[in-house]
């Protein structure tokens, strides 16, 4: 297979490519003017392919791949991240003759770009989330919280919404005057004053920003391959440290065997979607009443790719091989041109398929291998979606994004948030599990002793970013 790769900056796209090329396969790698290229330092990367960047053109951007795609021929390109996927999701219909370009389905997409969407999806579903609201004005908001400037109490409120809460944007990107928008961090907030502070910076940012309740609890992710809303390979992991103390991205995590609450949410989300390829549904477990609550769905791959390769469940492998077959039977790979353009109007009300895939709990035919004396599974096992043989993966390897691991020391050591009312690591103790996760950990994000460079050269130019900063 010839494939090319887009965004060249992220730790995913580096699992893909090392996957595929250490299966033999022809890697290019594409990535947008003035961004860091990762990539560009692995022995694997092939050729490199710069295309306009999408935050100051999306007419440029899509020209180009389109120009491209006429003079190459590539069996497959692959957008990785948002910052590719929403430019091509959002202007479907411009590229109708494009076939090798890789997207889900528009309506199953759109459901898990938009959170809103999303948790409306979790709600008819039955799915546990945390209480959101999304208010259209500051008037609004005002009647959500008529408390004053103060700390709201539950009964102030006219939802069941208490401090502290989190605001963050429905949607990572936006297409605005031909150009896409991203959204900045989620922000935090303790008081009606920090809320409406937060909430008007994210307003300006991308309109109509959620308020969400704060889940004080541990993340876990539940990763899949589907095809047409049936399951074909599935792992599981445990968030044991993330970037930022209050919730972030993944710094070290922990293969687990799935959790049976959010494997059945997990499934019973993405049967509803009919989904098809790779995808993550982030829970956190609420430590108030050990139930987990839904935080998303990511429909791609995933920045801790590693560990699942690591663990055993090579997702890009199985994913490549899965649209082998797909092209023998002569299925499109790029699927669902609605007639309107959804960047200037025409996005659906709905998310989902009126009806779920026949198929019900794939994944509890699958039996456990090998119990330990818990209980819980040592190996769990799932289906390769290229023959019945069995695929199953490791519980208990440990891997670790080292760049994202120190930013979160760097976090814990400085103040946490003003009066903030949820616990909040020691340092003392981050200090020692951050050391001793140097003895315990199994595999790193990016440092690869096979593939050395990709991972010095991105600690380098963050240590080096620091130094800066504290000389400036």
């Amino acid at each position: 297979m010839n494939i090319l790769l887009l965004d060249g900056h992220s730790p995913a796209t580096l699992a893909i490519l090392r996957s595929l090329s250490r299966g033999g396969h022809g890697v290019d790698l594409g990535i947008d003017s003035g961004s860091f290229f990762l990539c560009g330092f692995s022995r694997y990367a092939r050729e490199k392919v710069v295309y306009p960047s999408p935050s100051k053109s999306i007419e440029e951007f899509l020209d180009f791949f389109v120009n491209l795609i006429n003079e190459n021929q590539y069996d497959y390109i692959l957008p990785v991240t948002d910052r590719t996927i929403v430019p091509f999701h959002f202007h479907r219909s411009a590229l109708r003759h494009l076939s090798s370009l890789i997207l889900p389905s528009y309506d199953s997409l759109e459901c898990t770009l938009d959170k809103r969407r999303t948790l409306e999806l979790a709600g008819r579903l039955g799915i546990p989330q945390p209480t959101t609201i999304s208010p259209i004005s500051r008037a609004e908001l005002d009647a959500h919280f008529p408390g004053g400037e103060g700390r709201s109490k539950p009964e102030e409120s006219s939802v069941d919404l208490r401090f502290p809460v989190v605001i963050k944007s429905c949607r990572s990107k936006i297409i605005e005057d031909g150009q896409l928008i991203s959204d900045s961090e989620p922000l935090f907030a303790n008081s009606k004053e920090e809320l409406i502070a937060a909430w008007d910076k994210k307003n300006r940012e991308i309109p109509r920003p959620l308020i969400q309740e704060y889940i004080p609890g541990d993340g876990y992710g539940i990763f899949v391959l589907m095809k047409d809303g049936e399951l074909l390979s599935l792992f599981a992991h445990h968030r044991l440290r993330e970037e930022e103390p209050m919730g972030a991205r993944s710094s070290y995590c922990e293969s687990i065997a799935p959790p049976p609450m959010m494997k059945e949410y997990a499934l019973k989300l993405l049967r509803e979607l009919k989904w098809t390829g790779p995808a993550m549904v982030e829970f956190k477990l609420d430590r108030r009443d050990n139930i987990p609550k839904l935080m998303e769905i990511n429909g791609r791959f995933w920045g801790s790719l590693p560990l699942a390769v690591a663990a055993g469940v090579d997702f890009p492998s199985l994913y490549f091989q899965m649209l082998e077959q797909n092209r023998e039977s002569s299925q499109l790979v790029v699927q669902d041109f609605p007639e309107r353009n959804p960047a200037v109007g025409g996005i659906p009300t709905g998310c989902g398929s009126p009806a779920a895939s026949s198929r019900t709990n794939v994944v509890q035919d699958f039996p456990a291998k090998g119990p330990s004396k818990s209980g819980i599974p040592t190996r769990y096992g799932s289906r390769a979606p290229s023959e019945s043989a069995w695929c199953d993966y490791k519980i208990g390897i440990k891997a670790r994004y080292l760049y994202a691991d120190i930013q979160h020391l760097i976090n814990v050591f400085h103040v946490p948030p003003y009066d903030w009312i949820t616990d909040y690591p020691s340092r003392g103790k981050t200090l020692l599990k951050f050391l001793l996760s140097f003895i315990t950990t199994n595999k790193y994000f990016n440092l690869d002793f096979r593939d050395p460079l990709p991972g010095i050269m991105e600690n380098y130019r963050f240590i080096q970013a620091r130094i800066q900063r504290i000389f400036k």
